[in-house]
């Protein structure tokens, strides 16, 4: 017989390792950065052990001094196993305190197509730590989730500017499973989610929510490939021709910046972040 514990731990697989969790399992995370993947073996021991996919956008930002009354925003992915979706995305449910008060919340889900993104504003105008929990349902106790300073001082940014890279979605590389291949905007906002109107040369405009990622700090959002690579919310063939985007952050305070900077067309580069460049042979 298997302790407890012992079943527990072999179930908290990390990054490195699977798939991403369910929201369940949540015990080593605290979701400090505005993307927490936890990798998964599903309900059962490790012996079931496989390419799940999912993530969670937490909250954003990152901690942080925020005005009264602030909104916040994670995305959750739909979870996928290999290349079928096993269910829809199941937001995990919050509470929170301002300096240990408890204190009321909004939600507000908008469909991501392959997900929800879920708005959180605090119903209260008081001052303070501002700190939100969920619950473990394996081990019944209450985790931290993320921590802010609730200030009347609060300054949010009057001007977004962004910068373009490509990156990859590599959590399936264990299972030889198809990488997801991403343009990602990177924005120098505190933002909790984007708007993006795009189409493609004399198409007709389209718009989408986006949820935050958090790449070493940065906030960013992301076009392409989702989910491993199993889903899109812009198609490849359109970033690989270019498309014309206005991208909007969205912040705390319910102010809405255009992101400016942006190349027009906006096309995927053709090398990865971090590739060296071609050599001549």
């Amino acid at each position: 017989m298997v302790p407890r514990a012992a079943r527990i731990q072999r179930r908290m697989i990390t990054r490195e390792t699977c798939g991403v969790a369910p929201e369940a399992r949540y015990r080593n995370v605290m979701l400090r950065a505005l993307l927490v993947v936890v990798l998964v073996c599903a309900a059962h021991p490790a012996a079931e052990a496989g390419p799940y996919c999912s993530a969670v956008a937490q909250l954003g930002p990152e901690g942080g001094e925020l005005p009264p009354g602030p909104t916040l925003a994670f995305g959750t992915e739909d979870v996928y196993y290999r290349s079928k979706r096993q269910r829809r995305a199941r937001p995990m449910t919050l509470t929170a305190t301002i300096d240990g008060k408890r204190v009321g919340l909004r939600t507000r889900d908008v469909s991501l197509g392959d997900g929800v993104l879920r708005f959180v504003t605090v119903r209260s105008k008081r001052t303070g730590k501002l700190e939100l929990w969920t619950i473990n349902s394996e081990l019944k106790e209450r985790v931290s989730v993320a921590e802010y300073v609730i200030t009347d001082r609060a300054v949010m940014p009057t001007k977004a500017t962004g910068t373009v890279r490509r990156t990859l979605d590599s959590r399936l590389d264990l299972y030889r499973l198809g990488r997801a291949t991403q343009l990602a905007i990177r924005v120098d906002v505190p933002a909790i989610a984007f708007s993006l109107r795009w189409r493609t040369p004399k198409g007709a405009w389209k718009q989408r929510m986006l949820a935050v990622t958090t790449d070493e700090g940065h906030t960013e959002a992301r076009l392409g490939e989702t989910i491993c690579g199993l889903s899109e919310n812009i198609p490849m063939d359109a970033l690989a021709a270019g498309i014309e985007v206005e991208l909007t952050a969205l912040l705390p305070d319910g102010t809405k910046l255009p992101v400016g900077g942006l190349p027009n067309p906006l096309v995927m580069p053709e090398r990865n972040d971090g590739d060296a460049p071609p050599t001549d042979e």
